[in-house]
């Protein structure tokens, strides 16, 4: 019973962490210097979303099944495929 509790409360803990960088990510974006180009804001957002995953065991799988063209537009409804 015990380990069962801190399994849940270790993952609520990496939820609600990985959330936290999410936002900090989407506040990063929405309060962007406007002089800031669009490929340095890229490598920002990019950074910023690494950083996010470097502190969860998440897994991002998949990708390779992605198209390579440009102008494709990927729509994904995660919560169709959500295991609970």
């Amino acid at each position: 019973m015990l380990e069962a509790f801190l399994l849940i409360f270790i993952l609520k803990k990496l939820d609600a962490t990985f959330l936290s960088k999410l936002k900090d990510n989407y506040n990063l974006v929405v309060n962007i210097n406007s002089n800031i180009s669009e490929k340095e804001i890229r490598n920002l957002c990019a950074a910023a979303t690494k950083k996010a995953f470097d502190e969860t065991d998440f897994e991002i799988r998949g990708s390779e099944n992605l198209p390579d063209e440009q102008g494709v537009i990927f729509i994904y409804n995660h919560l169709d495929n959500h295991p609970y």
